[in-house]
């Protein structure tokens, strides 16, 4: 086990490596979460919701990249971040019920939180609707009603999580511009590990804004509802670890 490994096991309090397994992750979803028109002739700006797919009653308990296994999450221009109360983790996350540009716009990474009261969940499998306060649609003034007062894919949260950084360097998220995130030593992670709020058991690990394409390539460590873990690679897995090539999303942006 390599150092990265071992401090992430000492971190989960976790030991036991899965060697052999059924997928505990089932796919990728990748949610275009709103779409907002600018006022300046540019290009519109598109919030993605990255979403992992576990198996029932699994637990994602880190996202990572290892010196075998980068991590990698890119776009071009750049990420797009709201001006003010901008995060780097989910978690961190507050806004008001009339706060849509804030919910909408920023971009950060988590492990299912957002907001210390929420989790995310994809808009199509919400339970409860909206939070939003909104206007009421008005077909003689041709007003479209914004899709997150409908659904805002937030779900209540059992207790608040806190989502743990380790040796990620987030300069390109929060207040300073960039378009890239990597690394082949740094994770994210929750103690304990999360499920995801619905039976879907779908867990969303990143909320990115940009006015271009996204890209990236994911690394988890999941745990089994027997208490064991297993790791999940975006490609060439070594012994013990599963691979899943929707890990990978996109192409990388030329620039």
């Amino acid at each position: 086990m390599s150092a990265f490994a071992r401090t992430l096991a000492v971190l989960l309090g976790l030991a036991t490596v899965l060697h052999g397994s059924a997928q505990p992750l089932e796919g990728v979803m990748v949610e275009t979460y709103q779409v907002r028109e600018r006022a300046d002739g540019q290009p519109p700006l598109t919030t993605y919701r990255v979403f992992l797919d576990l198996a029932p009653d699994h637990r994602l308990q880190v996202i990572y990249g290892d010196e075998a296994h980068a991590l990698r999450i890119e776009t071009f221009p750049q990420f797009e971040n709201t001006p003010n109360g901008s995060v780097v983790y989910g978690d961190r996350a507050s806004f008001k019920p009339t706060d849509h540009e804030v919910m909408s716009s920023d971009s950060w990474l988590t492990i299912g939180m957002v907001g210390s009261k929420h989790v995310g969940v994809p808009r199509e499998m919400d339970p409860d609707g909206s939070m939003l306060e909104c206007p009421s649609f008005n077909p003689a003034k041709h007003r479209k009603l914004d899709p997150l007062c409908i659904a805002d894919g937030l779900a209540p949260a059992d207790s608040s999580v806190e989502v743990i950084n380790w040796r990620l360097d987030r300069g390109y998220l929060g207040e300073v511009r960039g378009k890239d995130i990597y690394s082949n030593d740094a994770a994210w992670a929750v103690l304990g590990g999360m499920k995801g709020a619905t039976p879907e058991n779908m867990v969303l690990v990143a909320q990115i804004t940009t006015a271009g394409p996204l890209h990236f390539v994911l690394n988890a460590q999941i745990g089994t509802p027997d208490g064991r873990v297993v790791k999940v690679v975006a490609s060439k897995p070594a012994e013990g670890e599963l691979v899943l090539d929707a890990l990978t999303y996109g192409v990388r942006p030329k620039y």
